[in-house]
């Protein structure tokens, strides 16, 4: 029964007793069959404030029933969107798109350095990345304030065997150049910035070298070049680094040492966890449970019982890659899919139990990668990598 019937029956109760055990013509009577008859008036006139909110929390709406260390996630976006028009004009059924599958990080392919560690045709490979911001800042203000996470996406070669590409950072010019290019892409008021007169700047630069960092001696570089980009942009800006999967299995993998000690250095780890080639979906998935758990334990220093060598990094997340492209000699599309990488993310999560230490460290999963979301060119289609992405994922209708 409602709150405000019971109160009503209460009263009416209340009128009868006293009728029952007093005399009409004591005043304790009149008293209680007045307060009876008032009590019941006013329940049933009451009417709740409409500037009260309803209860929804049993409902399934977008956007607020998923799992709380689901709710915010990343995508890598093709170069298209700073270099084609046509891509730009796409931008707020986009952000409407990424906002109601909940997510907030969009990592925006700026294009690739050079061996000299800038970008070959300087402004060319990203020529409409100041109509890009604009049209982003125009959705986030006609959006009551909605603010993504756009970071402005770098990638290099570090395989000292490929000259032609080889961007060196144990060189230190090399890592200056590299911190310069950083600087003209994040912050629109240095000289000769490539986002000035944009209506909002990027939010943070994010790297990718590959293989990334090798040796001892490479791996400490880029420690320090992390750091210099930081400095560079600005500490309320973002940094971030793409790093390979974890494990000990070749140049193309990162051991738990990799990923702890990077995490000092970085705002947010973006793990390119696919091109496993597994064997089945449920293979892959059992993978990533274990990519899932590693990664966490590894980064927190919990994986060494956080030692006086390992102690917890500063606030900084990880995020883990969910494959959305064609197919190629390591990635299988049937087996390596959205579903089956999300169905593991998520039972790593659940065996991490009560290790709160690693679980804080986690910050959601992210899509390589989107460029139209039709699917047709093999990249992310929402109406399959998607759909499994917020059904399985988010767990939305």
């Amino acid at each position: 029964m409602p709150p405000l019937k019971v109160i009503a029956v209460s009263g009416i109760l209340a009128a009868r007793l006293t009728h029952y055990f007093f005399s009409e013509s004591t005043s304790i009577y009149r008293l209680s069959v007045e307060l009876g008859l008032l009590t019941t008036i006013l329940a049933l006139l009451w009417k709740p404030n409409a500037d009260t909110p309803p209860d929804t929390s049993s409902k399934k709406q977008p956007g607020n029933m998923a799992p709380e260390n689901r709710s915010s996630n990343g995508v890598w976006l093709d170069n298209a969107f700073v270099s084609s028009p046509s891509s730009i004009e796409n931008v707020p059924r986009v952000a409407n798109f990424l906002r109601d599958n909940l997510v907030d990080f969009w990592f925006v392919n700026i294009g690739a350095l050079s061996r000299g560690g800038v970008l070959p045709d300087g402004i060319i490979s990203c020529r409409h990345v100041i109509d890009f911001l604009s049209a982003v800042a125009a959705w986030e203000a006609a959006n009551g304030g909605k603010k993504f996470k756009v970071l402005a996406w770098l990638t290099g070669h570090t395989d000292p065997t490929d000259p032609s590409t080889y961007i060196d950072v144990t060189d230190s010019t090399i890592r200056a150049a590299v911190v310069n290019q950083c600087r003209k892409i994040a912050v629109s008021s240095v000289e000769n910035s490539y986002t000035a007169g944009a209506n909002r700047e990027f939010d943070g630069i994010q790297l990718q070298f590959e293989p990334a960092a090798p040796t001892s001696e490479s791996f400490e570089s880029l420690k320090a070049l992390m750091r210099e980009v930081r400095d560079g942009i600005g500490h309320g800006k973002w940094t971030s680094f793409v790093a390979p999967r974890y494990g000990d299995a070749g140049t193309f993998w990162w051991n738990k040492q990799g990923y702890h000690y990077l995490a000092r250095y970085v705002d947010l780890l973006c793990a390119s966890t696919y091109d496993f080639q597994a064997a089945s979906p449920e293979d892959y998935s059992t993978w990533m449970k274990g990519q899932t758990t590693d990664i966490l334990r590894a980064v927190s220093g919990v994986m060494w019982g956080n030692d006086k060598n390992h102690p917890a990094p500063h606030n900084m997340k990880v995020m883990l890659g969910f494959p959305a492209f064609p197919q190629s000699k390591q990635h299988s599309t049937a087996i390596e899919t959205v579903a089956a990488a999300a169905k593991g993310t998520i039972d790593g999560l659940e065996a991490l139990g009560d290790d709160k230490s690693s679980l804080g460290y986690f910050g959601g999963a992210a899509v390589y990668l989107y460029t139209d979301g039709s699917g047709k060119d093999g990249y992310s289609a929402e109406s399959t990598d998607w759909a499994a992405f917020r059904q399985v994922w988010l767990g939305l209708e």
